[in-house]
Formats: C-alpha cells, structure tokens, sequence
C-alpha cells in the first residue's frame, strides 16, 4: 500500500484498496500526488510504471456509486510523456477495439476543461496499464540499445 500519511481526501473503499494491491503486485507504484490544485491538499494518486505518470485515482472515481478504478493518461506521439485529456475526435469504441477490452468498460467524461476517459473495473484498468508498461519499456529498450 502507498504512503497515504500526507493523503487529504476521502478514505480508500475497499474497491480502490483491491485495485491498488493488484497494480503493485504486478510492479507498478501508486503514489500521492506531490502537487495539487488547493494548497496542501493531497487528494490524488497517480500511477507509474518505472518513472513515467500512466493514471490517476482518486474518491470521486472510486467513491462513486458505480466506481472506477482509474482515469487513463493517453501517450502522444512525441515522446514518452502523457496527457489526461482524451485527443480531439476521440472514439471510445475505437479505443477499445485496438486495446482488446470492452468499450462498456470505458466512460468518456466532459467537463469544462475537455473528455476523459475513465475506466470502470480493475481488470480493464490493469489491462490498459499494462499496455503502457509495454509501451514504456520499449521506449527504455531503445533508448539502452543506442
């Protein structure tokens, strides 16, 4: 379990306990965020595989009356960096078909500042971070290789 001592928002259920224990023990770290926008308040948990920010969690996913387990960063195309926002013209559908999961296990959430993709169970949210493992460790391969 991460280092929560710092942690300011609503307690982990017992949903968000489950999926923080599975990506650990598949190697990933969850860690608080070190930054937010309220100062001092430390409501968020990312995810990384090795050093790279791959997802975010916090208690209005996890609180919620049907949780989810993560919102998913997307990958651009320049480096190895991430953004939250879901690219313009994005397709859930899409998205799911070429990542091998079901769209009925995704949710495209808008607000004010743009769509994102959350993603509702453990199983698909493991599945979408070990993806970007793989994605992450191809890039450290090369990088090794030259």
């Amino acid at each position: 379990m991460p280092d929560l001592s710092n942690y300011t928002g609503k307690p982990l259920n017992g949903f968000a306990s489950r999926f923080i224990d599975t990506l650990e023990a598949e190697g990933f770290t969850v860690a608080l965020t070190v930054q937010g926008p309220i100062k001092g308040a430390r409501k968020t948990l990312r995810i990384f595989w090795r050093s790279m920010f791959i997802g975010l969690m916090n208690a209005s996913l996890w609180g919620r009356k049907d949780p989810y387990a993560c919102l998913y960063r997307f990958p651009t195309d320049q480096d190895t960096n991430s953004i939250a926002r879901a690219p313009l013209g994005f397709d859930k559908d899409d998205f799911a078909r070429r990542h091998g999961c079901s769209s009925e296990q995704l949710h495209v959430h808008t607000d004010d500042s743009g769509a994102y993709l959350w993603v509702k169970d453990e199983a698909t949210g493991l599945h979408l971070m070990r993806d970007w493992a793989r994605r992450v460790d191809a890039v450290f391969l090369e990088a090794a290789r030259c």
